[in-house]
């Protein structure tokens, strides 16, 4: 009823928490400092979120009278669960950067002085990447989230085949993968197969 008399905002920075998740792109997130009310659903709305050591992440709002209303509190129940999000929002308290990467809110938690650095690297591996698998990827992982494994599975293979399926990239990555010449390899050099004897 409520939602049916008002209009909805467009959300914090023009709209941009509502519809980050459509931008197939990948968003990494270099976090430092105070993530806070609107950065923190910034920060949720983003892909990959990698913190300095010295970041502190929290929900204030309810201090103020009010709750997120830019995805924060959604994504948040999705990204660290309930638990941990009754918490933050309910008690109002910060929680620290280890505590934030234990609960699934960072993917890493890196020195305060190698955060550029570790998020060019992330970014750098992300690049290597073909871009039409990347978009692909990230459209099936937010299209399958909440639904049941039996719909998850189908729509894997239909994004799957329906995205990448006629993408040139494959044939040329699947050789220099076979061929021992894609770029990114761990190894260059070959290593023999060790066998035991019983």
């Amino acid at each position: 009823p409520m939602l049916a008399r008002n209009k909805l905002p467009d959300g914090f920075a023009g709209g941009i928490t509502r519809g980050q998740h459509r931008i197939y792109k990948p968003i990494v997130a270099a976090l430092n400092g105070w993530v806070l009310g609107g950065g923190l659903e910034l920060a949720l709305a983003c892909d990959i979120r990698i913190a300095s050591d010295k970041a502190q992440f929290g929900s204030f709002e309810l201090r103020r009278g009010m709750h997120p209303a830019d995805g924060g509190i959604v994504r948040l129940v999705n990204t660290v669960g309930v638990g941990i999000a009754l918490e933050m929002e309910l008690t109002g308290e910060p929680i620290d950067a280890q505590r934030a990467l234990h609960a699934n809110l960072v993917s890493r938690v890196v020195p305060h002085d190698d955060l550029e650095s570790a998020t060019n690297d992330l970014v750098a591996k992300i690049l290597r990447n073909d871009q039409k698998a990347m978009e692909s990827a990230k459209e099936t992982i937010f299209e399958v989230i909440g639904r049941p494994l039996d719909d998850q599975l189908k729509l894997e293979a239909l994004l799957g085949y329906a995205l990448c399926g006629d993408n040139p990239a494959i044939r040329e990555r699947s050789a220099q993968f076979f061929d021992k010449t894609d770029p990114g390899r761990a190894g260059t050099h070959p290593v023999a197969l060790e066998t035991e004897t019983v």
